[in-house]
């Protein structure tokens, strides 16, 4: 059960729920489910552009302090740059 994964989409630099203006079929939005499968998605999900803002996408297992390798997927209708950061 702890090693379920997920992950959690957050709009602008912060990357708090709190901040987050995500919504998907008219509510706020987060996080996907927690499952034990090795994928885990949101289908049709549409995102407004946003200028000097960006998303955080946040890979996470339901347990904190589980480490391990993931792949991270993101396809566009337009152009969009990925940038890791490094935890601190």
């Amino acid at each position: 059960v702890g090693a379920m994964m997920g992950f959690y989409l957050f709009q602008g630099s912060k990357g708090t729920r709190e901040s987050s203006t995500v919504v998907v079929d008219g509510k706020r939005w987060t996080e996907t489910d927690f499952v034990p499968l090795h994928h885990v998605g949101i289908s049709n999900l549409s995102l407004p552009p946003v200028f000097n803002e960006s998303y955080v996408i946040m890979p996470a297992t339901w347990e904190p302090n589980k480490c391990g390798r993931f792949l991270l997927s993101v396809s566009a209708d337009c152009e969009f740059t990925l940038q890791g950061e490094q935890e601190s």
